[in-house]
């Protein structure tokens, strides 16, 4: 019986009966090809969890890359200095700065050398929240808390 998936033959089930008188019948047949056809899936993804294992090693590098902090200046080897010493400490960080100065690069490097690395990491550009609601919209806030305040709201952080 062979094994096939979306047709490439990738092996075969070979059924052998040494007693003549006891001949395969056709649900021994039917029963084959089920088990072939589940056993083919199962092969075909055992031969390609490799493959993606190691698609997912490189696209991992590849995001790495894109977006971890670069250079050699003696500023920059400070700036990497402290974001070691906090990544280890459990506690808020903020960042400020100009526009385009790397502020979220600095932020993502921390947040992948800190305990934290596996669990979600999310950006909010403070400047788009009005000043009077930012403290509710990053940290929740219950119905008739202040005006338009109609329905209590979880936070972002």
């Amino acid at each position: 019986m062979p094994l096939t998936v979306f047709q490439p033959v990738i092996g075969c089930i070979y059924l052998d009966n040494t007693n003549p008188s006891d001949r395969l019948q056709q649900d021994h047949l039917e029963l084959v090809a089920a088990i072939a056809g589940i056993s083919a899936i199962a092969l075909e993804n055992a031969q390609r969890l490799p493959w993606l294992e190691r698609e997912n090693e490189q696209l991992k590098i590849e995001v790495s890359q894109e977006r971890s902090l670069v250079g050699e200046s003696p500023r920059m080897k400070e700036i990497y200095q402290f974001l070691g010493r906090v990544a280890s400490a459990d506690s808020t960080v903020l960042m400020e700065g100009e526009s385009g100065t790397g502020k979220e690069l600095a932020a993502r490097a921390l947040c992948q050398d800190s305990p934290r690395a596996g669990k979600p990491f999310m950006t909010i550009n403070c400047s788009t929240i009005p000043e009077a609601l930012l403290e509710s919209d990053l940290f929740s806030h219950e119905r008739g808390a202040f005006t338009g305040a109609k329905n209590a709201e979880k936070g972002k952080a």
